[in-house]
């Protein structure tokens, strides 16, 4: 196991392309920075809903996450409600003609389709065989209906789907199912359907002390806060695309630093402290909302994502005169070559 801080990103879609996000949970030993982004919409239909996983899928099927291991959970209702979605997530995956498949878990037998069905007769093997198989090939996706929820250890568990009220311990227990760490696990991701932020914000609170900072998310906060960091001119789109080139081509760490301690330099020696606290907050935000965003839209945005890189490395180097620096140590905690995998796929 390593030390190292997880993000979890917790999205609720909605009808629009905004969503609210609440962030900044830290727990009380602070092992894990948790950002989390919700939204709140439970009317939406099944074939609503496989729209957005169509979307969000490539958490998992791009092959970019936990060195292309990472796995999903389907958290349901009911039994009928996961067998729905295993129907739909097999369809999907023969539509895409995707080697991938989905293993469903619940308990006892249920009619489906005009015919009764077991946890065996639609994976084709045994319960107790379930947390062996999610993690071999071809398996991605595990569909539960109150199972696995509580007391499942699986390191490779990247992205969570909720498709069920959740509240109190159970909330905690529940999306906490992500937090096993893995060496080259780097953030986390939940798509929720059925629950508000204010409920998830009581569930956590017992166990987390710091506030939950609540806004709404679009594309266009990133072109505010991208114009509001080159204006303090701390860095260079020069200096981003160079550093972003040495990275991808595998230059030594010390190649790195150099370019990002002269930017430094210039944000220590030309800000003031407003205008530090200012800096880094909104490159904070940056990283944050570009993060969310590039899970959840079907686009991708090159440029977007070299910022998010750079800033990525940046952000742990520049003084924080005021804030506690929570992310502090996390870039020398990170897998340097499995991150290079993800930042070239987004590029």
């Amino acid at each position: 196991m390593c030390s190292r801080t997880t993000r979890l990103s917790t999205v609720i879609s909605g009808s629009s392309r905004k969503w609210k996000t609440t962030r900044n949970l830290t727990s009380k030993k602070p092992r894990r920075n948790y950002a989390v982004m919700l939204n709140p919409s439970s009317t939406l239909s099944l074939r609503r809903r496989r729209s957005w996983l169509t979307t969000s899928t490539k958490q998992v099927l791009g092959r970019t996450k936990i060195g292309g291991k990472a796995r999903a959970m389907v958290v349901t209702s009911s039994v009928r409600r996961a067998l729905d979605y295993f129907q739909a997530f097999n369809a999907y995956l023969k539509e895409r003609k995707s080697p991938y498949k989905a293993i469903v878990a619940f308990s006892g037998e249920h009619e489906h389709g005009g015919k009764k069905v077991t946890e065996a007769s639609l994976n084709g093997f045994g319960t107790n065989l379930i947390p062996v198989r999610i993690r071999e090939e071809p398996y991605c996706f595990l569909i539960c209906a109150e199972k696995f929820q509580t007391g499942y250890d699986e390191p490779l568990l990247h992205t969570m789907y909720v498709d069920k009220p959740l509240s109190g311990i159970k909330a905690v227990q529940t999306l906490s199912r992500l937090n096993r760490s893995h060496q080259k696990k780097h953030d986390t991701f939940v798509l929720d359907f059925q629950n508000d932020s204010d409920t998830i914000q009581t569930a956590f609170e017992p166990y987390y002390r710091t506030t939950i900072l609540a806004e709404e998310t679009d594309p266009n906060k990133l072109h505010d806060l991208k114009g509001s960091l080159e204006n303090y001119q701390v860095y260079s789109a020069k200096e981003v695309d160079k550093l972003i080139a040495l990275y991808l081509g595998n230059a030594d760490r010390d190649r790195l630093d150099a370019i990002l301690d002269a930017c430094v330099a210039i944000y220590i020696d030309s800000l003031d402290e407003e205008k530090q606290v200012d800096f880094k907050g909104k490159a904070k935000a940056f990283v944050r909302t570009y993060g969310f965003l590039a899970s959840v839209l079907p686009y991708g945005n090159p440029a977007w994502e070299k910022l998010s890189t750079f800033l990525n490395f940046l952000i742990p180097k520049l003084p924080a005169p005021i804030e506690t620096d929570l992310s502090k140590g996390i870039l020398e905690a990170i897998d340097m070559d499995s991150y290079r995998v993800e930042v070239r796929a987004g590029l």
